[in-house]
């Protein structure tokens, strides 16, 4: 395809270089909002493990004093 058709039939003609570029940005956004996700997902893991960790002391007290 001619120059002149690619622009009379308003095709854009990327080079492959240009695909690749794009396609390593898509992949670094791609890896970057898995990263946030997974640190959003194991922040709140940790803090249902604090919790539990907290009931987990109350109650061990309770038996503590029911045993003495």
């Amino acid at each position: 395809m001619s120059k002149t058709e690619a622009e009379s039939s308003k095709t854009v003609v990327v080079p492959p270089m240009m695909t690749s570029l794009t396609t390593m940005e898509e992949e670094m956004e791609n890896m970057k909002a898995i990263l946030e996700k997974l640190t959003k997902e194991s922040e709140e893991k940790e803090a249902c493990i604090k919790l539990q960790e907290e009931k987990i002391a109350k109650l061990t007290k309770k038996l503590e004093k029911r045993s003495a």
